[in-house]
């Protein structure tokens, strides 16, 4: 919705001269009805014509006129003689008995009065004898000093003396001394003409009864006074008398109830007597005659021809929000709120729903005075402020950042705590504290985003100034206040979130948002962060920081100063975490620190090159995320302070506590989240690096929010070195034989260490990061397969080419790759070969058949027993396996045994095995003996894993502590797989480190697997 469409307010409405000038007096809010009788009013009440002319016709209003002058006049013989005004809020009581007081003494034109009577004003009536008594004016004690010297103590005295002045005075004056009523002769004083008594909240005066020393009994004449009164009104054909009583929970509460419980007996006896004797009335009856009181006062023209246009704008923006999602009420959507807010112009309606139903419950508020006077200002200020987007005035244009709306609903609402609120949360006259929402407002202006924090928090503050049980408001309530066309609905969920993370008196306890004048757990942690200083927040950050990354993927090196202290070998790659005060880097710098870079290029502790250059990457901090994550870590510390601390749990409430919980947990996450997002630049070896770079380039890790934070943060560098292809892992297939060949081996060479291919991935950096040995070993292995090269192990003194079973291969023994053709030359045998076929010497014939030599012995037992190191024996049995023709294990048996502490080592080192291993069936057996001095130990165990492990760290640790020790254990693993060579193979790297002593193994072949060769 823009300009050419509709009118703002400011081109569509204009206010009172004196509203924009600031000159509307705060006699011009004070309406008394005693002032006005007395001559001495503001002229906007004194002044007949003037005061119609701000007058509203309300529903209530005109009803009042009606029954009233209809009766005193004649011409509704049938209106109630007894009128009970309810208390409204805009156009109350007391502006609806000053419009009766001008209208009953004749004081106004008829042309006037038809617009509030219709047909009943005519021609210009007699005017009716008028009696006003006012419980504020009453004085029982010194009484009241008329001009001609009288003076009158009690409202039987005031009236005589007003209706017929010292001579009906005179009829009451013994009754009026005494303050008892007595036989009053109101018929008389009445007469027969029109008459009108308007009793304006008696409460004040009952109280003044009951606190007068030694004259308390006084009290109890005020209702046969009323008793009196009323019979002789209504016996009168053209008197009237029209009562108001304020509320009961005002500062008068008790003596108001209790007029009210008099009053409603009184008018019941009567009722036995006559008909239609009391009509209560409500001055105003709704927000919408409210919109119709504020405009008729504040507002000299306003144009209604946009009014349809705006709703219309409004309408089809709320379908659309609700579209996108944004938590609006359903009666937002109805014809009803439509017409709401046609007649509300130029106000928001949730503008005067939260003044009448939320503020007026205020006492001080007083109501249509409070309204008045706190909507003039807004409207002063909006006029200087002028937004653009203004097409209603909603409830945030109440401008906080003004001293005097901030008085107008703190101090004169007698809440005055609620103004430090105003300036620590909202807007403060400040400007280097200016208040969390207007802090929030300006970094989103400055991002070219639309302010919402001081909407929204101007909402709520309004919504939590309230006295009952509902105090506060729901989101959809804010976001129906906050929200004009053009708005995204998303910005006010954002805001709102930004809000309750950040301000001190904002509460939200999962339905409804509210200030509370006690600090939130925002304002305590705030507190608390001062006596958390900067050294204290760094040290508990580099706590976090050395735990977070930890070492598996990578071999993790925490804030390394100098090259020595990351380890330049071939091994596990090495994750260097550089510390934030150490070296930092910017966005729009890609060279690395100078620290990182003398740590890539250099090793040991005299400056030499690095070696393995392609085995170390760095994690470096953004500098502009630096300062955010030392204060999330001293907040944190804050947190765990108040959370730990017995004695500070004591002062709060359970929920508070509950809440204090949450958040200590809370503060955790978001500091990983802070430092998550602070170390985010990843620098790694590359050939395509530029120069000025020294062999670096710099990938920025993904930001990541607090619902991936828990992810294991080595995850996260090694997805990004996936994405940039720069790392194998156990999951990429076999490294290709002729790229193995073509990058890792010397240019010429025939032959080629194992160890030295593998080392030639750690220092190349244009080769990928090995992060895993197995693509490296299967592609070995695919070579093998295709004939590319030989393997040749020295200590098993023969190669292993394409027709050879499948090679252990390991990778960082003497083990050699060669070419075939080299292998021949060198006569080194080729496992697996076709050997010659052997004849007989003495016969001739071939072995097989030659009749000179003894029978062959029997054919093996089904099983394949090896014992060496763990590589050596698999690789036996795999060896077994080919030339028997076996394709699959079913059962493996490993044996250690040993004296001493080798042997306990070996114990332990078997336990440790079994969750290296597949999933199958375990069973263990274990024989031990140990000497103690005094005394000895044998055990014997037989059974099931799941029984052993639950003894087995107790077993070593006992054994450990013997002068000598003998050890024999046995792990049978039937497997759930059948094991082929190749997982074998996988077997072999979990043993291999596991188990490095002597062992000895047992192989059972699957049923049916085995044959002669």
């Amino acid at each position: 919705m823009g300009d050419a469409e509709v009118k703002t307010v400011f081109e569509a409405c204009v206010p009172r001269p004196e509203v924009l000038s600031g000159e509307l007096h705060e006699a011009t809010f004070a309406a008394r009805l005693g002032d006005v009788v007395r001559g001495t009013a503001d002229p906007v009440y004194a002044d007949p014509i003037a005061f119609f002319n701000r007058t509203h016709p309300t529903e209530g209003l005109r009803t009042l006129l009606t029954e009233a002058l209809g009766r005193v006049w004649g011409t509704n013989p049938m209106a109630a003689p007894v009128l009970r005004l309810e208390t409204g809020f805009g156009g109350g009581k007391t502006h609806s008995l000053i419009a009766l007081y001008h209208a009953a003494c004749g004081r106004l034109p008829a042309e006037v009065l038809a617009h509030y009577v219709g047909g009943n004003a005519g021609v210009l009536r007699e005017r009716a004898r008028v009696a006003v008594v006012v419980g504020d004016d009453l004085n029982p004690v010194d009484g009241i000093r008329h001009p001609d010297g009288t003076v009158t103590y009690t409202p039987w005295g005031e009236i005589a003396y007003q209706l017929g002045g010292r001579v009906a005075y005179e009829m009451v004056r013994r009754s009026d001394e005494a303050r008892v009523p007595g036989a009053i002769p109101w018929r008389e004083i009445i007469g027969e003409g029109p008459v009108v008594i308007l009793l304006d909240e008696l409460a004040p005066y009952l109280r003044t009864l009951r606190t007068w020393r030694g004259k308390e009994a006084l009290a109890g004449h005020l209702a046969p006074f009323l008793k009196t009164l009323l019979e002789s009104v209504a016996a009168s054909p053209r008197a009237v008398c029209v009562l108001t009583l304020a509320e009961a929970s005002d500062a008068f509460g008790e003596e108001t109830e209790e007029l009210g419980q008099v009053l409603t007996q009184l008018i019941a006896e009567l009722k036995a007597i006559s008909g239609r004797i009391e009509r209560i009335l409500t001055p105003t009856s709704g927000e919408e005659e409210i919109a119709s009181i504020l405009v008729r006062q504040l507002f000299e023209r306003v144009d209604t021809s946009c009014i349809p246009e705006i709703a219309a704008a409004y309408r089809a923006y709320f379908e659309e929000a609700q579209r996108q999602g944004a938590e609006l009420p359903a009666s937002a959507l109805t014809p009803d709120y439509l017409r709401f807010l046609e007649r509300s112009y130029p106000f928001h309606p949730e503008l005067l729903v939260t003044l009448n139903r939320k503020v007026s419950t205020i006492p001080n508020f007083q109501r249509t005075r409070g309204a008045l006077r706190l909507l003039a200002r807004a409207i002063r200020r909006l006029w200087e402020i002028r937004p653009a987007d203004a097409w209603l005035i909603h409830p945030h244009h109440l401008d906080l950042a003004w001293d005097p709306i901030v008085e107008d609903l703190t101090s004169r609402l007698d809440r005055p705590r609620y103004k430090e609120v105003v300036h620590a949360d909202i807007a403060s006259p400040v400007a280097e504290h200016p208040g969390f929402a207007s802090d929030i407002d300006r970094a989103w202006q400055a991002s070219g985003r639309r302010p919402f924090a001081k909407r929204a928090a101007t909402a709520i503050f309004l919504h939590s100034l309230t006295r009952g049980a509902v105090v506060g408001a729901r989101t959809e309530e804010v976001a129906l206040a906050c929200l004009a066309p053009g708005d995204d609905p998303a910005l006010l969920s954002q805001a709102l979130k930004e809000l309750e993370r950040r301000c001190w008196y904002l509460d939200y306890e999962g339905e409804r948002w509210r200030f509370l004048t006690e600090p939130s757990l925002n304002k305590m942690v705030v507190d608390e962060m001062q006596y958390v200083g900067v050294t204290k927040g760094k040290q508990v950050l580099d706590e976090r920081l050395r735990a977070i990354w930890q070492s598996g993927i990578f071999e993790v090196c925490r804030f390394p100063a100098e090259p020595a202290e990351i380890p330049d070998d071939a091994g596990k790659p090495k994750l260097a975490i550089i510390h934030y005060d150490a070296a930092a880097a910017r966005e729009d710098e890609e060279t690395p620190p100078l620290l990182v870079q003398r740590l890539f290029q250099e090793k040991g502790t005299v400056g030499e090159p690095r070696t393995f250059q392609n085995n170390v990457i760095f994690l470096v901090c953004d500098e502009a995320q630096k300062e955010e994550m030392i204060i999330k870590a001293r907040e944190a510390e804050a947190v765990r302070r108040l959370a730990d601390n017995p004695e500070r749990q004591r002062l709060l409430t359970p929920e508070q506590r509950k809440r204090l919980q949450e958040r200590k947990d809370e503060s955790e996450l978001q500091l990983r989240v802070a430092i998550h997002r602070a170390y985010r630049f990843l620098y790694y070896p590359s050939a395509d690096a530029l120069r000025s770079a020294a062999g670096l380039a710099r990938e920025a890790l993904p930001a990541q929010d607090q619902g991936e934070v828990k992810r294991d943060q080595s995850r996260v560098i090694l997805d990004a070195l996936r994405r940039l292809e720069k790392v194998y892992t156990g999951d990429d297939g076999p490294i290709a034989p002729e790229l193995i060949k073509r990058w890792a081996w010397t240019h010429g060479s025939r032959e080629m260490s194992v160890a030295e291919t593998m080392r030639a991935f750690a220092m190349r950096r244009g080769l990928r990061i090995l992060l895993d040995p197995r693509p490296l070993r299967e592609g070995i292995l695919q070579g093998i397969r295709r004939g590319l090269w030989v393997y040749y192990d020295p200590s098993e003194g023969r190669g292993y080419g394409g027709e050879s079973p499948v090679p252990l291969v390991r990778l960082d023994g003497e083990a050699m790759l060669m070419e075939p053709e080299l292998a021949r030359e060198r006569g080194i045998p080729i496992a697996g070969a076709e050997p010659q076929e052997e004849r007989c010497p003495v016969c001739g014939e071939p072995a097989a058949r030659c009749r000179c030599q003894p029978p062959p012995p029997p054919a093996p037992e089904e099983t394949f027993e090896a014992s060496g190191t763990a590589a050596q024996a698999l690789q036996a049995i795999i060896d077994r396996m080919h030339d028997r023709h076996v394709a699959a294990l079913a059962v493996l048996q490993l044996t250690v045994d040993g004296d001493g502490p080798e042997g306990v080592r070996e114990l332990r080192s078997l336990g440790l095995a079994v969750p290296q291993l597949g999933p199958g069936q375990f069973r263990v057996e274990v024989s031990a003996t140990g000497e103690f001095e005094g005394g000895s130990m044998r055990l014997e165990f037989r059974g099931p894993w799941e029984r052993y492990k639950d003894l087995k760290d107790a077993v070593v640790s006992v054994l450990e502590r013997a002068s000598a020790a003998q050890v024999r254990a046995r792990l049978d693993w039937r497997a759930r797989d059948p094991l082929t060579p190749e997982g074998i193979n996988q077997v072999r790297d979990a043993l291999a480190h596991l188990i490095p002593g002597r062992v000895r193994i047992t192989a059972e072949p699957s049923a049916g697997e085995v044959q002669e060769s």
